[in-house]
């Protein structure tokens, strides 16, 4: 269950949803997993069926086709543990990052 603090709602619908990457359509009220699929499902400042539009629903979230939404369980990294592009050497102290 995720954190009920990192959890955000719409105050229209009572939808939820979690993750800095998600969308909520202000207008049709669904979930998007990206910004990409929020985007696609629009035309012309209007909503489409995102099924019309080449997505697919994954976990309440509406998708690209192959993407699965991002979330603590499912999410990989270049190093086990640490995030992408993060360096993790402590010779360079400049550009070094603690995690």
């Amino acid at each position: 269950m995720p954190d009920p603090r990192r959890v955000v709602s719409c105050l229209r619908c009572g939808g939820t949803w979690t993750g800095f990457r998600r969308c909520h359509c202000g207008s049709c009220h669904l979930n998007f997993s990206s910004v990409t699929s929020f985007h696609r499902h629009r035309k012309d400042f209007a909503c489409l069926a995102p099924a019309s539009r080449g997505l697919v629903l994954v976990n309440g979230y509406w998708s690209l086709p192959g993407n699965r939404p991002q979330t603590s369980l499912n999410r990989r990294s270049a190093t086990p543990g640490r995030a992408k592009g993060l360096r993790a050497s402590t010779a360079d102290p400049v550009g070094a990052v603690s995690l």
